[in-house]
């Protein structure tokens, strides 16, 4: 019988959370472990002044963009959804993504929360079509990024992280569009899970297929996902050029695609805290900046991290529009019982 998620113990589930902030947390403190204080706070008072509000416009504008990339996905066959309301998902999305454990967390509570009332195919294939084109565009940046960056400043292994990484996501790719590559899929998993989730997996699958005669809805998505995944990369530029007042323009396009990859395919922890930082170390080591520095870019990070509360905007608006809903129909009820 077929194990469903439903079915784990709650000591697996226990454990399970456990190994998830154990691979946040330790990355981080092995890291400070070896950092001086002093010297930390010395890197912090020389950062440039204008590295937070450069980071927070390309994080802030990183957001929209990404939820309009969705938008565009899901009004190809949704015509009737509007930006606002896609765009008060994608931010709900976004809050909630702080408190649950995977990096993951922000597309599945989106798509969850506006699949409730449109077809969970079509908006479910535009998630998974929006996260492959991400994927895609990061590994051409990234391949940029390896031929001009200098050998030295490569470390052992790079290429051959880049060329499984590249291979994972072509094959996803091909797969993500080819009927006959998934037929052979299908055949195994039906076997394997239940008649539900196989259906519903079916009906995502079709949904994505849909999308294969839309080219210039996708050559638009993926401009501008060239353009989101650009701020991403051009955001850790910025925050080194504040940091150690040199610009790192190749290293950064080398290896924040690479490390975006990596967390975006194993999505791990929450928000890829302790796994993106531990790959960022290794970035510094090659690059052969101090501690310190690499200490001031994780704790700038962080607050990117917290900028995601902006996402409780429309959260917020919800609950106080559903809360002067319920005075009034309280208060409705009240008049009534009176004039009676």
């Amino acid at each position: 019988m077929p194990i469903t998620p439903k079915m784990k113990s709650p000591g697996m589930k226990y454990l399970l959370t456990v190994g998830k902030l154990l691979l946040a947390a330790l990355p981080i403190i092995w890291i400070f472990h070896y950092i001086n204080i002093e010297k930390l706070g010395h890197s912090l008072q020389t950062t440039a002044w204008w590295t937070l509000p450069v980071m927070m416009l390309c994080i802030l504008s990183l957001m929209f963009l990404q939820g309009i990339k969705w938008w565009m996905l899901l009004h190809a066959f949704l015509p009737d959804l509007s930006i606002a309301e896609v765009l008060s998902c994608h931010f709900k999305g976004i809050y909630y993504s702080i408190f649950l454990p995977t990096s993951a967390a922000q597309d599945v509570v989106r798509t969850v929360l506006l699949a409730r009332n449109s077809d969970y195919g079509i908006v479910w294939g535009a998630t998974w079509l929006a996260r492959i084109s991400g994927l895609v565009v990061l590994l051409g940046l990234s391949l940029y990024g390896i031929i001009t960056v200098q050998p030295a400043m490569r470390p052992p292994g790079t290429t051959l992280l880049f060329i499984v990484s590249g291979g994972g996501i072509l094959l996803l790719s091909a797969v993500t569009f080819s009927k006959l590559l998934t037929r052979r899929i299908r055949i195994i998993v039906s076997k394997i899970l239940p008649r539900k989730v196989v259906a519903t997996v079916e009906h995502i699958r079709e949904g994505v297929y849909h999308y294969r005669n839309r080219r210039g809805c996708l050559l638009q998505v993926l401009l501008v996902t060239i353009v989101s995944q650009g701020i991403v990369v051009m955001n850790a530029v910025f925050l080194m050029k504040g940091i150690t007042g040199k610009w790192y323009i190749a290293e950064c396009f080398a290896y924040i695609p690479l490390i975006e990859i990596i967390c975006l395919s194993v999505p791990l922890t929450p928000n890829g805290i302790g796994v993106r930082d531990a790959l960022t170390a290794l970035m510094f080591h090659a690059i052969g900046l101090p501690a310190e520095q690499l200490g001031t870019y994780i704790l700038l990070g962080f607050a990117s991290i917290v900028m995601k509360v902006v996402g409780g905007v429309p959260v917020l608006f919800y609950w106080i529009t559903s809360l002067t809903g319920r005075n009034r129909n309280d208060d409705r009820h009240s008049s009534i019982d009176i004039s009676s």
